[in-house]
Protein backbone atom coordinates (compact mmCIF):
# COMPACT_ATOMS: atom_id res chain seq x y z
CA UNK A 1 0.00 0.00 0.00
CA UNK A 2 1.35 3.40 -1.00
CA UNK A 3 2.05 5.80 1.88
CA UNK A 4 2.37 9.55 2.04
CA UNK A 5 5.90 10.62 2.97
CA UNK A 6 5.48 14.35 3.59
CA UNK A 7 5.09 15.63 7.13
CA UNK A 8 2.41 18.23 7.88
CA UNK A 9 4.71 21.20 7.22
CA UNK A 10 5.94 19.86 3.88
CA UNK A 11 2.42 18.75 2.94
CA UNK A 12 1.14 22.31 3.20
CA UNK A 13 3.91 23.62 0.91
CA UNK A 14 3.63 20.76 -1.57
CA UNK A 15 -0.16 21.06 -1.70
CA UNK A 16 0.07 24.75 -2.55
CA UNK A 17 2.63 24.13 -5.29
CA UNK A 18 0.56 21.27 -6.73
CA UNK A 19 -2.50 23.55 -6.87
CA UNK A 20 -0.44 26.16 -8.72
CA UNK A 21 0.71 23.60 -11.30
CA UNK A 22 -2.84 22.31 -11.79
CA UNK A 23 -4.24 25.78 -12.38
CA UNK A 24 -1.49 26.70 -14.85
CA UNK A 25 -2.08 23.50 -16.84
CA UNK A 26 -5.86 23.83 -16.71
CA UNK A 27 -5.69 27.34 -18.16
CA UNK A 28 -3.06 26.49 -20.79
CA UNK A 29 -3.85 26.18 -24.48
CA UNK A 30 -2.37 23.07 -26.07
CA UNK A 31 -3.20 23.85 -29.70
CA UNK A 32 0.46 24.25 -30.60
CA UNK A 33 1.77 21.64 -28.18
CA UNK A 34 3.00 18.26 -29.47
CA UNK A 35 0.82 15.25 -28.71
CA UNK A 36 3.62 13.28 -27.01
CA UNK A 37 3.15 11.26 -23.85
CA UNK A 38 6.46 12.35 -22.36
CA UNK A 39 6.97 15.63 -24.21
CA UNK A 40 3.49 17.02 -24.85
CA UNK A 41 -0.16 17.16 -23.92
CA UNK A 42 -0.64 13.47 -23.02
CA UNK A 43 1.65 13.88 -20.01
CA UNK A 44 -0.43 16.88 -18.99
CA UNK A 45 -3.57 14.73 -19.23
CA UNK A 46 -1.99 12.15 -16.91
CA UNK A 47 -1.26 14.87 -14.37
CA UNK A 48 -4.74 16.39 -14.58
CA UNK A 49 -6.26 12.93 -14.05
CA UNK A 50 -4.09 12.20 -11.01
CA UNK A 51 -4.85 15.66 -9.68
CA UNK A 52 -8.59 15.01 -10.07
CA UNK A 53 -8.28 11.66 -8.25
CA UNK A 54 -6.58 13.45 -5.38
CA UNK A 55 -8.53 16.73 -5.26
CA UNK A 56 -11.97 15.48 -6.48
CA UNK A 57 -12.42 18.78 -8.33
CA UNK A 58 -14.64 17.82 -11.27
CA UNK A 59 -13.47 20.57 -13.60
CA UNK A 60 -10.15 18.76 -13.98
CA UNK A 61 -11.88 15.51 -14.96
CA UNK A 62 -13.85 17.40 -17.59
CA UNK A 63 -10.57 18.80 -18.93
CA UNK A 64 -9.13 15.28 -19.10
CA UNK A 65 -12.09 14.09 -21.23
CA UNK A 66 -11.80 17.12 -23.51
CA UNK A 67 -8.07 16.63 -24.13
CA UNK A 68 -8.39 12.86 -24.54
CA UNK A 69 -11.07 13.30 -27.20
CA UNK A 70 -8.81 15.66 -29.12
CA UNK A 71 -5.95 13.17 -28.83
CA UNK A 72 -7.99 10.31 -30.29
CA UNK A 73 -8.88 12.48 -33.28
CA UNK A 74 -5.20 13.33 -33.67
CA UNK A 75 -4.26 9.64 -33.68
CA UNK A 76 -6.62 8.82 -36.54
CA UNK A 77 -5.19 11.51 -38.81
CA UNK A 78 -1.54 11.66 -37.69
CA UNK A 79 0.03 8.25 -37.14
CA UNK A 80 3.36 8.62 -38.92
CA UNK A 81 5.51 9.15 -35.82
CA UNK A 82 5.67 5.97 -33.76
CA UNK A 83 8.01 6.63 -30.81
CA UNK A 84 6.94 6.15 -27.20
CA UNK A 85 8.27 9.53 -26.13
CA UNK A 86 6.42 11.74 -28.59
CA UNK A 87 4.50 9.56 -31.03
CA UNK A 88 1.79 6.97 -31.56
CA UNK A 89 3.24 4.29 -29.25
CA UNK A 90 3.01 6.65 -26.29
CA UNK A 91 -0.49 7.72 -27.27
CA UNK A 92 -1.70 4.11 -27.46
CA UNK A 93 -0.14 3.38 -24.04
CA UNK A 94 -1.96 6.41 -22.64
CA UNK A 95 -5.31 5.41 -24.14
CA UNK A 96 -4.95 1.91 -22.73
CA UNK A 97 -4.12 3.38 -19.32
CA UNK A 98 -7.33 5.41 -19.34
CA UNK A 99 -9.34 2.45 -20.61
CA UNK A 100 -8.08 0.41 -17.64
CA UNK A 101 -9.18 3.23 -15.33
CA UNK A 102 -12.67 3.39 -16.93
CA UNK A 103 -12.13 6.94 -18.17
CA UNK A 104 -12.76 6.14 -21.83
CA UNK A 105 -15.32 3.73 -23.25
CA UNK A 106 -14.74 1.19 -25.98
CA UNK A 107 -11.65 -0.86 -26.73
CA UNK A 108 -8.27 0.56 -27.56
CA UNK A 109 -7.73 -2.70 -29.41
CA UNK A 110 -9.75 -1.35 -32.34
CA UNK A 111 -7.34 1.56 -32.63
CA UNK A 112 -4.38 -0.76 -32.20
CA UNK A 113 -5.58 -2.98 -35.04
CA UNK A 114 -5.48 0.03 -37.34
CA UNK A 115 -1.93 1.05 -36.55
CA UNK A 116 -0.14 -2.16 -35.50
CA UNK A 117 1.21 -2.92 -39.00
CA UNK A 118 3.03 0.42 -39.14
CA UNK A 119 4.22 0.02 -35.53
CA UNK A 120 5.59 -3.41 -36.35
CA UNK A 121 7.50 -2.22 -39.41
CA UNK A 122 8.88 0.78 -37.54
CA UNK A 123 10.04 -1.39 -34.64
CA UNK A 124 11.92 -3.78 -36.93
CA UNK A 125 13.50 -0.91 -38.88
CA UNK A 126 14.64 0.70 -35.63
CA UNK A 127 16.14 -2.57 -34.44
CA UNK A 128 18.04 -3.11 -37.67
CA UNK A 129 19.53 0.38 -37.43
CA UNK A 130 20.57 -0.15 -33.79
CA UNK A 131 17.95 2.24 -32.37
CA UNK A 132 16.53 0.09 -29.60
CA UNK A 133 16.25 2.65 -26.80
CA UNK A 134 13.13 3.20 -24.72
CA UNK A 135 12.38 6.87 -25.39
CA UNK A 136 12.74 7.00 -29.16
CA UNK A 137 13.47 3.46 -30.33
CA UNK A 138 12.13 -0.06 -30.60
CA UNK A 139 11.71 -0.74 -26.88
CA UNK A 140 9.17 2.04 -26.43
CA UNK A 141 7.03 0.49 -29.16
CA UNK A 142 7.41 -2.88 -27.42
CA UNK A 143 6.17 -1.41 -24.12
CA UNK A 144 3.13 -0.07 -25.94
CA UNK A 145 2.42 -3.52 -27.38
CA UNK A 146 2.87 -5.15 -23.97
CA UNK A 147 0.31 -2.73 -22.58
CA UNK A 148 -2.19 -3.77 -25.25
CA UNK A 149 -1.58 -7.44 -24.28
CA UNK A 150 -2.38 -8.86 -27.69
CA UNK A 151 0.68 -8.28 -29.85
CA UNK A 152 2.61 -11.39 -28.79
CA UNK A 153 3.98 -11.96 -32.28
CA UNK A 154 5.45 -8.48 -32.33
CA UNK A 155 7.13 -9.09 -28.97
CA UNK A 156 8.45 -12.47 -30.12
CA UNK A 157 9.94 -10.84 -33.21
CA UNK A 158 11.51 -8.16 -31.04
CA UNK A 159 13.19 -10.79 -28.87
CA UNK A 160 14.42 -12.73 -31.90
CA UNK A 161 15.91 -9.59 -33.40
CA UNK A 162 17.48 -8.60 -30.06
CA UNK A 163 19.06 -12.04 -29.89
CA UNK A 164 20.39 -11.74 -33.44
CA UNK A 165 22.04 -8.32 -32.97
CA UNK A 166 23.35 -8.87 -29.43
CA UNK A 167 27.06 -8.70 -28.68
CA UNK A 168 28.12 -11.88 -26.93
CA UNK A 169 31.02 -11.53 -24.48
CA UNK A 170 32.50 -13.44 -21.57
CA UNK A 171 30.71 -11.08 -19.17
CA UNK A 172 27.32 -11.62 -20.82
CA UNK A 173 25.53 -9.84 -23.64
CA UNK A 174 24.84 -6.21 -24.55
CA UNK A 175 23.89 -4.08 -27.54
CA UNK A 176 25.74 -1.37 -29.43
CA UNK A 177 24.28 2.04 -30.00
CA UNK A 178 25.78 5.21 -31.42
CA UNK A 179 26.43 8.67 -30.04
CA UNK A 180 27.74 11.83 -31.62
CA UNK A 181 30.49 13.88 -30.05
CA UNK A 182 32.02 16.84 -31.87
CA UNK A 183 30.41 15.64 -35.12
CA UNK A 184 32.05 12.21 -34.77
CA UNK A 185 29.83 9.13 -34.49
CA UNK A 186 31.03 6.66 -31.85
CA UNK A 187 29.88 3.08 -31.32
CA UNK A 188 29.14 2.66 -27.61
CA UNK A 189 27.36 0.49 -25.06
CA UNK A 190 24.92 2.73 -23.25
CA UNK A 191 23.97 1.55 -19.73
CA UNK A 192 21.20 4.08 -19.06
CA UNK A 193 17.50 3.60 -18.35
CA UNK A 194 16.37 6.11 -20.96
CA UNK A 195 18.46 5.03 -23.92
CA UNK A 196 20.42 1.91 -23.00
CA UNK A 197 20.91 -1.42 -21.31
CA UNK A 198 18.99 -0.65 -18.11
CA UNK A 199 15.95 0.20 -20.21
CA UNK A 200 16.34 -3.08 -22.11
CA UNK A 201 16.56 -5.07 -18.89
CA UNK A 202 13.50 -3.27 -17.46
CA UNK A 203 11.50 -4.06 -20.59
CA UNK A 204 12.63 -7.71 -20.48
CA UNK A 205 11.39 -7.92 -16.89
CA UNK A 206 8.02 -6.54 -18.02
CA UNK A 207 7.48 -9.08 -20.78
CA UNK A 208 9.19 -12.16 -19.30
CA UNK A 209 5.85 -13.85 -18.53
CA UNK A 210 4.57 -13.47 -22.10
CA UNK A 211 7.76 -14.07 -24.05
CA UNK A 212 10.79 -16.36 -23.96
CA UNK A 213 13.14 -13.62 -22.89
CA UNK A 214 14.68 -15.04 -19.70
CA UNK A 215 17.97 -16.15 -21.35
CA UNK A 216 18.51 -12.62 -22.70
CA UNK A 217 17.51 -11.09 -19.37
CA UNK A 218 19.90 -13.33 -17.46
CA UNK A 219 22.90 -12.63 -19.72
CA UNK A 220 22.31 -8.88 -20.08
CA UNK A 221 21.94 -8.43 -16.30
CA UNK A 222 25.11 -10.43 -15.81
CA UNK A 223 26.90 -8.06 -18.17
CA UNK A 224 25.53 -4.95 -16.47
CA UNK A 225 26.65 -6.10 -13.02
CA UNK A 226 30.13 -6.84 -14.36
CA UNK A 227 30.57 -3.12 -15.11
CA UNK A 228 30.55 -1.96 -11.50
CA UNK A 229 33.39 0.40 -10.68
CA UNK A 230 35.04 1.83 -7.57
CA UNK A 231 32.96 4.82 -6.52
CA UNK A 232 35.77 6.08 -4.31
CA UNK A 233 37.69 6.73 -7.53
CA UNK A 234 34.74 7.73 -9.71
CA UNK A 235 31.62 9.68 -8.72
CA UNK A 236 29.32 6.74 -9.49
CA UNK A 237 29.09 2.98 -9.01
CA UNK A 238 28.62 2.43 -12.76
CA UNK A 239 29.72 4.32 -15.85
CA UNK A 240 26.92 5.70 -17.98
CA UNK A 241 28.47 4.80 -21.34
CA UNK A 242 31.17 2.30 -22.30
CA UNK A 243 33.41 3.04 -25.25
CA UNK A 244 36.99 2.76 -26.41
CA UNK A 245 36.91 6.33 -27.72
CA UNK A 246 34.87 8.40 -25.23
CA UNK A 247 34.98 8.45 -21.43
CA UNK A 248 31.76 8.56 -19.41
CA UNK A 249 32.97 6.91 -16.22
CA UNK A 250 31.50 9.60 -13.97
CA UNK A 251 27.72 9.61 -14.34
CA UNK A 252 25.19 12.12 -13.07
CA UNK A 253 22.42 11.56 -10.54
CA UNK A 254 19.18 11.45 -12.55
CA UNK A 255 16.37 9.31 -13.92
CA UNK A 256 17.72 9.35 -17.46
CA UNK A 257 21.38 8.41 -16.93
CA UNK A 258 23.41 7.03 -14.08
CA UNK A 259 23.24 4.78 -11.05
CA UNK A 260 19.58 5.37 -10.12
CA UNK A 261 18.15 3.93 -13.33
CA UNK A 262 20.66 1.08 -13.24
CA UNK A 263 19.66 0.22 -9.67
CA UNK A 264 15.96 0.25 -10.60
CA UNK A 265 16.62 -2.23 -13.43
CA UNK A 266 18.63 -4.48 -11.12
CA UNK A 267 15.80 -4.53 -8.57
CA UNK A 268 13.42 -5.64 -11.30
CA UNK A 269 15.86 -8.27 -12.55
CA UNK A 270 16.32 -9.62 -9.02
CA UNK A 271 12.58 -10.31 -8.83
CA UNK A 272 12.25 -11.71 -12.35
CA UNK A 273 15.29 -13.99 -11.93
CA UNK A 274 14.79 -14.66 -8.21
CA UNK A 275 18.36 -13.55 -7.56
CA UNK A 276 19.08 -12.01 -4.15
CA UNK A 277 22.58 -10.92 -5.20
CA UNK A 278 21.14 -8.46 -7.70
CA UNK A 279 18.87 -6.99 -5.04
CA UNK A 280 21.82 -6.59 -2.67
CA UNK A 281 23.87 -4.83 -5.36
CA UNK A 282 20.97 -2.51 -6.22
CA UNK A 283 20.46 -1.64 -2.55
CA UNK A 284 24.15 -0.78 -2.10
CA UNK A 285 24.05 1.43 -5.18
CA UNK A 286 20.91 3.20 -3.99
CA UNK A 287 22.43 3.83 -0.55
CA UNK A 288 25.48 5.32 -2.28
CA UNK A 289 23.17 7.50 -4.39
CA UNK A 290 21.32 8.68 -1.28
CA UNK A 291 24.57 10.25 -0.07
CA UNK A 292 25.13 12.24 -3.28
CA UNK A 293 23.57 15.63 -2.51
CA UNK A 294 25.79 18.25 -4.12
CA UNK A 295 23.46 19.66 -6.76
CA UNK A 296 26.32 21.21 -8.75
CA UNK A 297 28.49 18.12 -8.71
CA UNK A 298 25.51 15.93 -9.68
CA UNK A 299 24.34 18.34 -12.43
CA UNK A 300 20.88 18.71 -10.88
CA UNK A 301 20.25 22.09 -12.48
CA UNK A 302 16.46 22.06 -12.84
CA UNK A 303 13.49 20.27 -11.29
CA UNK A 304 12.07 17.95 -13.98
CA UNK A 305 11.65 14.19 -14.06
CA UNK A 306 14.26 13.50 -16.73
CA UNK A 307 17.43 14.96 -15.24
CA UNK A 308 16.18 17.04 -12.33
CA UNK A 309 15.24 16.74 -8.69
CA UNK A 310 11.69 15.45 -9.32
CA UNK A 311 12.97 12.33 -11.04
CA UNK A 312 15.46 11.64 -8.27
CA UNK A 313 12.82 12.19 -5.58
CA UNK A 314 10.32 9.88 -7.26
CA UNK A 315 12.80 7.03 -7.69
CA UNK A 316 13.77 7.22 -4.01
CA UNK A 317 10.10 7.40 -3.00
CA UNK A 318 9.25 4.32 -5.05
CA UNK A 319 12.14 2.23 -3.72
CA UNK A 320 11.22 3.36 -0.19
CA UNK A 321 7.62 2.23 -0.70
CA UNK A 322 8.86 -1.19 -1.86
CA UNK A 323 11.55 -1.62 0.80
CA UNK A 324 10.47 0.55 3.77
CA UNK A 325 14.13 1.52 4.09
CA UNK A 326 14.02 4.95 5.73
CA UNK A 327 17.31 5.95 4.13
CA UNK A 328 15.41 6.15 0.85
CA UNK A 329 12.48 8.06 2.37
CA UNK A 330 14.87 10.64 3.77
CA UNK A 331 16.65 10.93 0.41
CA UNK A 332 13.30 11.34 -1.38
CA UNK A 333 12.32 14.19 0.94
CA UNK A 334 15.69 15.90 0.45
CA UNK A 335 15.11 16.01 -3.31
CA UNK A 336 11.45 17.01 -2.88
CA UNK A 337 12.67 20.02 -0.89
CA UNK A 338 15.20 20.79 -3.64
CA UNK A 339 12.43 20.55 -6.23
CA UNK A 340 10.31 23.07 -4.33
CA UNK A 341 13.29 25.43 -3.98
CA UNK A 342 13.78 25.39 -7.73
CA UNK A 343 10.36 27.01 -8.37
CA UNK A 344 11.88 30.47 -8.11
CA UNK A 345 11.38 31.96 -11.58
CA UNK A 346 9.00 34.92 -11.73
CA UNK A 347 8.36 34.19 -15.41
CA UNK A 348 8.25 30.40 -15.01
CA UNK A 349 5.28 28.03 -15.06
CA UNK A 350 4.28 27.77 -11.40
CA UNK A 351 7.80 29.11 -10.86
CA UNK A 352 9.59 26.42 -12.90
CA UNK A 353 11.87 26.52 -15.92
CA UNK A 354 14.02 23.95 -17.71
CA UNK A 355 17.71 24.48 -18.42
CA UNK A 356 19.03 24.29 -21.98
CA UNK A 357 22.56 25.02 -23.13
CA UNK A 358 21.35 28.27 -24.65
CA UNK A 359 19.29 29.32 -21.63
CA UNK A 360 16.14 28.72 -19.57
CA UNK A 361 12.81 27.77 -21.17
CA UNK A 362 9.35 26.73 -19.94
CA UNK A 363 7.90 23.25 -20.45
CA UNK A 364 4.50 21.77 -19.58
CA UNK A 365 5.18 18.06 -20.27
CA UNK A 366 5.84 15.00 -18.15
CA UNK A 367 9.51 14.35 -18.81
CA UNK A 368 10.95 17.82 -18.34
CA UNK A 369 8.04 20.07 -17.47
CA UNK A 370 5.61 20.89 -14.71
CA UNK A 371 3.26 17.96 -15.40
CA UNK A 372 5.98 15.53 -14.32
CA UNK A 373 6.89 17.67 -11.33
CA UNK A 374 3.24 17.77 -10.30
CA UNK A 375 2.87 13.99 -10.63
CA UNK A 376 5.86 13.48 -8.36
CA UNK A 377 4.53 15.97 -5.80
CA UNK A 378 1.12 14.27 -5.64
CA UNK A 379 2.84 10.94 -4.94
CA UNK A 380 4.40 12.42 -1.78
CA UNK A 381 1.14 13.67 -0.25
CA UNK A 382 -1.31 11.03 -1.46
CA UNK A 383 -1.89 7.34 -0.77
CA UNK A 384 -2.72 6.76 -4.46
CA UNK A 385 -0.39 4.28 -6.14
CA UNK A 386 1.41 6.27 -8.90
CA UNK A 387 0.85 3.64 -11.57
CA UNK A 388 1.42 6.32 -14.20
CA UNK A 389 5.16 5.80 -13.72
CA UNK A 390 5.10 2.66 -15.85
CA UNK A 391 5.53 5.11 -18.70
CA UNK A 392 8.98 6.02 -17.36
CA UNK A 393 9.89 2.37 -16.62
CA UNK A 394 9.60 2.62 -12.84
CA UNK A 395 6.66 0.24 -12.27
Amino acid sequence: MWKTIADSYRKQIITQKTHEIAEVLYESSFRNEPIGLLTGRLGVILFLYQYWLWSKNEKYYEKVIELLSESIVFLRINNNMNSFCNGVAGLVWCLKYFEEHDVIEGSVQEVMNEISPSLYLQMIDLMKSGKYDFLNGALGIALCCYKIESESQLLDDLINEMQRVSIKMDEGIAWFSTMSQKDIIHKVINLSLSHGLSGIISLFCKICHVSNVLPLLRESTKYLVSKQQDNTIYTSCFPSILSDTVNYRNSRLAWCYGDLGIAVSLLKASRALNDQDYQDIATRVLISCSERRDVKKEFVVDAGICHGSAGIAHIFNRVYQNSENYTFKEAALYWVDDCIRKSDFNDGLAGYKVWRRDGWITKTGLLEGIAGIGLMLISTISDLEPDWDECIMLS
